[in-house]
C-alpha cells in the first residue's frame, strides 16, 4: 500500500529557520573579525614597507631624515638641488612636481622609491577612487619641466591625505612647527634657509634630522596611521597649518600626526618666533573614540581593533593603543626621564 506524502509542518520549518539564523549569527562575527584581521595585516604590511623605504632614503642621503614639510625657499628660488622635485605622475618620464604639492614628504619619498601611491600610501579602495577621480585638472607649467597643481587635484589630495602621517614635529622637521628657521649662505652661495640647523629663538634643534641621532630607535615613532577632514579647496589648508578636524567631510589619512603634549607652532616661511598649541585637543581621553574630532587624538587613526599602526626608527611595525601613545618617549627623541609616569606627557621646552 502506498503511504501518503508528508511535508514539513510549519513548526518544523520555523525550527529549521531558527537553527540557520543561529548558525549565521555565530559565523558572522567570526567572518567580520577575520576580515578586520586581514585588513589589519595589510595595513601593517604597508606601513612596514613605508618604514623600509624611509630607512633606505636616509642611507642614500647620507643619514638625513626626509623633512616632513619644507620651506618654499628650497624649491621656488635659487634652486640648489633639482633632484628634490619628485616625478609628476601625469608624465613621470619627463615632468616633475613643484610648489605646494611637493612640500609635504609624500611625493618626495614615493618619487625617490619609484613606488605607486596605491598599496603603500593609499590603502583603502574608496579613498583611492575618491582621490583618483579628482584627476590632473588645473595642472600648470611653472618653468621648464616643473608643474604645479591646485589643491583640488589628485596630486595635491594624495600629498595631503596619505594613509599614514609622519611624526613631523620631532622627526624630520615641519615648517609649521618651528623647523627650518636658520638663515645663512646655502651651498649655492645664496642667502637661504639652512637645513640641519635651527636658532634657539625658534626652539633649537629639537627634532631629529639624522638617523644616527635617534637615542631610542626601538621607541621613536616615525609614521602612524592617520585621518583628517578633507582640506581640498582651502588654499592648501592655510599652507599646511590650519586645523583639519571635520567629521562631516572625512579623509582616511593625513600627512602628519601630532603628539599629546603642547608643541610649537610658527609661520611656515617667515619670521623665527613661535607660539604653543595643543597636540591632542582631547588629551584627557585615553580610549579610542572615532567620534572625537580628528585633532582630539592628533590626527591618529585606530583603524583596526582600536589600535594605531605605527612604525619606529628601527623600521619595526607594531600596533599601539591610544593609552600607550600618550607617553612622550615614543614621540620625542629628547623626552626627559622625569616624564609624568601616569600620562607620559611633559612640558615642551626649547633645546
Amino acid at each position: 500500500m502506498r503511504l501518503p506524502r508528508r511535508g514539513f509542518t510549519l513548526i518544523e520549518m520555523l525550527v529549521v529557520i531558527a537553527v540557520i539564523a543561529l548558525v549565521i549569527s555565530i559565523l558572522i562575527p567570526g567572518l567580520a573579525k577575520a576580515r578586520e584581521t586581514a585588513r589589519s595585516m595589510r595595513e601593517l604590511a604597508s606601513i612596514s614597507q613605508l618604514a623600509k623605504i624611509n630607512a633606505t632614503y636616509s642611507l642614500d642621503f647620507k643619514d638625513e631624515v626626509i623633512p616632513v614639510r619644507i620651506p618654499k625657499y628650497w624649491i621656488w628660488w635659487n634652486i640648489c638641488d633639482p633632484a628634490m622635485y619628485p616625478p609628476d605622475p601625469a608624465d613621470p618620464g619627463r615632468a616633475r612636481i613643484s610648489h605646494e604639492s611637493m612640500r609635504n614628504w609624500t611625493w618626495r619619498l614615493m618619487g625617490y622609491a619609484s613606488m605607486p601611491m596605491e598599496g603603500t600610501l593609499l590603502i583603502d579602495k574608496n579613498e583611492i577612487a575618491t582621490l583618483r577621480a579628482r584627476g590632473y585638472e588645473g595642472r600648470s607649467n611653472y618653468s621648464g619641466n616643473l608643474f604645479t597643481y591646485p589643491d583640488t587635484s589628485f596630486v595635491a589630495g594624495a600629498a595631503t591625505h596619505p594613509a599614514f602621517g609622519m611624526n613631523g614635529v620631532f622627526v624630520g622637521g615641519d615648517t609649521n612647527h618651528s623647523a627650518f628657521k636658520q638663515y645663512g649662505t646655502s651651498k649655492c652661495g645664496n642667502n637661504s634657509v639652512i637645513p640641519g640647523r635651527n636658532p634657539r629663538t625658534s626652539g633649537g634643534l629639537f627634532y631629529v634630522t639624522k638617523t644616527s641621532d635617534a637615542r631610542r630607535p626601538a621607541d621613536l615613532i616615525t609614521f602612524a596611521a592617520s585621518r583628517a577632514g578633507d582640506v581640498s579647496g582651502t588654499s592648501y589648508h592655510g599652507n599646511g597649518g590650519s586645523d583639519a578636524s571635520n567629521l562631516n567631510n572625512r579623509r582616511d589619512g593625513f600627512y602628519k600626526v601630532l603628539p599629546p603634549t603642547s608643541i610649537p607652532s610658527s609661520d611656515p616661511d617667515h619670521g623665527s618666533t613661535y607660539t604653543m598649541m595643543p597636540g591632542w585637543t582631547g588629551s584627557s581621553t585615553t580610549r579610542w573614540n572615532p567620534r572625537v574630532m580628528q585633532s582630539g587624538f592628533g590626527y591618529l587613526n585606530a583603524r583596526y581593533f582600536n589600535t594605531v599602526a605605527v612604525t619606529r626608527f628601527d623600521a619595526s611595525g607594531v600596533r599601539m593603543s591610544i593609552e600607550q601613545l600618550r607617553n612622550m618617549k615614543y614621540w620625542d627623541n629628547y623626552a626627559p626621564e622625569n616624564t609624568n609616569p601616569s600620562t607620559g606627557v611633559y612640558t615642551w621646552r626649547p633645546r
